[in-house]
């Protein structure tokens, strides 16, 4: 086999969570981490040349019952009003079902190149 070793490795995904040392006892609490957290990974997103297609958050009570939702942007994105506006699709969603919050997590997937067709 003569095909040439591509040895630079690709990120499948990236974000940030975070465990707090208190639950979130309020919608605008947790909005104002999960705006934080999509500010920190949108922020590695770009720092990468990536584009994003899929957004999704991961939600954990103090109870530790965890719940992960994702959604699928119509076009990949690196830009955080777009990010943020998945995100807050997803807790409006959830919010009924959640009670106060111990740990939020947000990440990006079905990475790209801006320019690229991401699938």
């Amino acid at each position: 086999n003569e095909r040439k070793v591509d040895a630079e490795y690709r990120a499948k995904s990236g974000g940030a969570e975070e465990t707090s040392a208190a639950n979130l006892p309020t919608p605008d609490e947790i909005k104002a981490a999960l705006l934080a957290q999509t500010m920190t990974a949108v922020g590695r997103l770009r720092r990468k040349g990536f584009v994003a297609r899929t957004v999704t958050v991961k939600f954990r009570d103090g109870n530790f019952q965890t719940k992960t939702r994702a959604l699928s942007l119509p076009q990949a994105t690196d830009l955080r009003d777009d990010v943020y506006k998945a995100v807050l699709s997803i807790y409006e969603k959830e919010a009924a079902s959640l009670g106060p919050t111990r740990l939020l997590g947000d990440s990006s997937s079905r990475l790209g190149f801006p320019g690229e067709v991401v699938l």
